[in-house]
């Protein structure tokens, strides 16, 4: 495993949600001073699509064409054409524009690719979001035989390829080794040391009962930000609020107070009860007025669970993040309504 104690890790940490930013630049910075790097880069490039030019430079984020379109990394060749656009992600989901308006940028003429670089375990949910929104804008994907996921759009020299971190990173430290490019070696350590934070902080889909949602978990961490973003988009939409109402984790795992209609609620993980039924950690506890039964808000509301006091908040497995951020969203107003 990667040393977590590097400069770059430290100042990601600084900067709450801008792993992938800091990655980006670093990588750009790696890239504009060595030609060895922008060679393995060329090299994975062709891996998946042989024939695309060379890379002569790389630019950052820098290039919006007005088309609303601004990739992390354009690989430019020598005739200042971009032929290699990068998305270089960890936890952050799909905008509405990818992949389609960035397959769309890519010249009509030549060969060119649009390459995204997620951690190795994302590569398997990503690679079918990915074809699916081309397919439903009427993209025609032919497959590409090689060791990459690597699909042709629509008969013409546009590609579409998804990679690793490590793969990628793997292949321009053997590059620039071979190069006695030491200094940019140790830069690319670096790098490595921060995809493998990045990685860590990835949101994995719930796939088993039994995972750990223990307090010091990354599932912990995810369920911490789904309670506090799911609270502030009910309050936002008007159906919860939190005036006068705070964070109060408990013994058995973290979580907050809420209004939902009329009714004081907490939101929050119940270790106690994951463990007991293993049904799903995330749970709500309502307050409802005098003579009003949890029960029978059940009864009102479909939403059924092995205790009289509480309700559980069920996790929808096998989604990305903002699926599963949404699905509690719903969940959450389905027991207002009840409420």
């Amino acid at each position: 495993m990667a040393d977590s104690n590097t400069l770059l890790v430290h100042l990601s940490r600084g900067f709450t949600n801008r792993t992938e930013e800091v990655a980006t630049e670093a990588l750009g910075f790696i890239f504009d001073k060595s030609a060895a790097s922008r060679e393995a880069l060329d090299d994975v490039v062709r891996s998946g699509v042989s024939g695309v030019a060379p890379v002569s430079k790389v630019l950052t984020q820098k290039q919006d064409w007005g088309d609303g379109t601004r990739p992390d990394l354009s690989g430019m060749d020598e005739g200042n054409t971009e032929r290699v656009l990068i998305e270089a992600k960890f936890r952050a989901d799909l905008t509405a524009r990818q992949p389609n308006d960035y397959l769309d940028r890519l010249p009509e003429e030549g060969l060119s690719v649009l390459m995204f670089v997620v951690p190795e375990d994302r590569i398997a949910r990503l690679w079918p979001e990915l074809r699916q929104r081309a397919d439903r804008r009427g993209k025609k994907l032919s497959d590409i035989d090689g060791e990459r996921k690597c699909v042709r759009v629509d008969d013409t020299g546009r590609h579409l390829m998804v990679v690793s971190w490590s793969s990628l990173l793997d292949t321009m430290a053997a590059k620039t080794r071979e190069a006695g490019e030491s200094s940019v070696e140790s830069d690319i350590q670096q790098l490595r040391s921060l995809a493998q934070y990045g990685e860590d902080r990835t949101f994995a889909p719930i796939r088993e009962s039994g995972e750990d949602f223990g307090p010091d978990s990354q599932r912990s961490r995810d369920l911490q930000h789904v309670i506090d973003m799911a609270t502030d988009r009910g309050v936002a939409q008007g159906w919860a609020s939190k005036r006068g109402l705070n964070r109060t984790p408990r013994s058995y795992g973290y979580g907050r107070y809420l209004l939902l209609s009329n009714t004081v609620v907490w939101l929050g993980i119940n270790g106690d009860l994951w463990r007991d039924n293993g049904e799903t950690p995330l749970w709500v506890e309502p307050y409802p007025a005098k003579g009003v039964r949890v029960v029978d808000l059940w009864a009102e509301s479909e939403l059924y669970g092995p205790s009289k006091s509480w309700i559980p908040v069920r996790l929808k497995p096998d989604v990305e993040f903002d699926e599963w951020l949404e699905d509690v969203l719903n969940q959450l107003k389905s027991i207002a309504d009840a409420l």
